[in-house]
């Protein structure tokens, strides 16, 4: 079962994130990743894809944000990588999360 955070520890978070760089801060704007996520009509395939995307049983756990739903799947689409090299090569790259709707770099799955 995933830990539901308290208010303290979401203050805690929000006060560790001013001590950390933004993606958009430290990634090179001119990179195909970065310009694509930026020219993307995310909202609009949000709103789109949402209602497509199997919606998970109260308590079994969060889904995962429908931007990086996507993003995840148009990057392994994108790279023919397996569901795996996907998930191993967006933990590497700044780029990668950055591309699915992440702020901040990220050294864990979201799950």
């Amino acid at each position: 079962m995933r830990h539901r955070p308290s208010a303290s520890d979401e203050q805690n978070h929000r006060s560790d994130d001013l001590f950390r760089a933004r993606l958009d801060q430290i990634i090179r704007s001119d990179h195909l990743l970065a310009r694509r996520a930026d020219a993307m009509p995310w909202d609009s395939i949000v709103e789109q894809v949402a209602d497509l995307l199997p919606r998970t049983r109260e308590g079994a756990g969060a889904s995962l944000p429908v931007r990086m739903t996507v993003g995840l799947l148009s990057l392994k689409y994108a790279y023919n990588l397996s569901d795996d090299q996907v998930l191993e090569r967006w933990l590497e790259s700044p780029y990668m999360q950055y591309f699915t709707g992440e702020v901040y770099f990220q050294d864990e799955l979201p799950w």
